[in-house]
């Protein structure tokens, strides 16, 4: 099993409806590659875990690094692991209004999602990066014109 954690800021012009029809063509691919995971979006920041065979794994992410729909794409952490943290998620995505009560409940569930899979039981570093992020970026303030 091979773990990697990336982070990247989506284009302006990348919409929520054109983010989910992404995913849906991701879930196909991802099934057929038997590779889980998990995507946080949250107001223009993508943070995503993807797991599953190395060369499956590492594939992806060489096309996810080239995809023009984002950039600053900064690989996290990139590791073997003894279990997968998401196996019962081909991927989850949650993306709700920008105000505080939505911060909230993306932060509820992440914690359920984190909590109720094998995250905890999986030793290895990428779960606590992934931890660290989710919070940096639930609890990053933006400043409108900057």
């Amino acid at each position: 099993m091979f773990t990697i954690i990336y982070k990247s800021k989506a284009k302006a012009d990348f919409t929520p409806n054109q983010i989910l029809q992404m995913l849906k063509k991701a879930n196909v691919h991802n099934k057929k590659h038997n590779i889980t995971g998990c995507l946080l979006y949250h107001r223009g920041d993508f943070l995503q875990l993807i797991e599953g065979a190395e060369k499956d794994v590492r594939a992806l992410y060489t096309v996810i690094s080239k995809d023009p729909r984002h950039t600053e794409v900064n690989l996290l952490s990139a590791e073997k692991t003894l279990l997968r943290s998401f196996k019962d998620w081909n991927m989850v995505y949650n993306d709700l209004d920008y105000d505080s009560n939505d911060v909230e409940e993306k932060r509820r569930l992440f914690h359920e999602i984190f909590y109720g899979g094998e995250a905890l039981s999986n030793p290895g570093r990428s779960k606590l990066v992934l931890w660290k992020e989710v919070n940096a970026i639930l609890n990053e303030k933006k400043t409108s014109g900057l």
